[in-house]
């Protein structure tokens, strides 16, 4: 990920076989994966200089990700609930499926 100012204001760009694409113009998935990343990013840095980690609170971060993604993400954030607390709130079946077969404690809220 870099960020472009050569036109002023920044420019969130990613690199694609050493080509840089501004990230708005990537699919909604995939823009979705970039911004969970930042945020995910971002609060592990600013952690880093707190007492306590901060927990990381999602609302519904990955509705427009595909199926094959969905796991290897909520895996990861397993391995970040290793370090801090992780609350994930989706509507979605899916997700709350396939965090509980990896198991998450899924509570359903109805």
């Amino acid at each position: 990920l870099y960020v472009d100012r050569t036109d002023g204001d920044p420019q969130l760009m990613v690199d694609r076989s050493g080509r840089r694409v501004q990230v708005q113009r990537l699919s909604t998935g995939a823009r979705a994966l970039v911004y969970f990343a930042l945020r995910l990013a971002f609060q592990t840095v600013d952690s880093k200089g707190r007492p306590v980690a901060l927990p990381l609170i999602c609302d519904d971060p990955l509705v427009t990700i595909d199926d094959r993604r969905i796991e290897p993400i909520l895996r990861l954030l397993q391995k970040v609930s290793e370090e801090r607390q992780v609350i994930y709130l989706t509507c979605h079946d899916r997700e709350a499926r396939i965090a509980a077969g990896i198991g998450a404690r899924v509570v359903a809220l109805r």
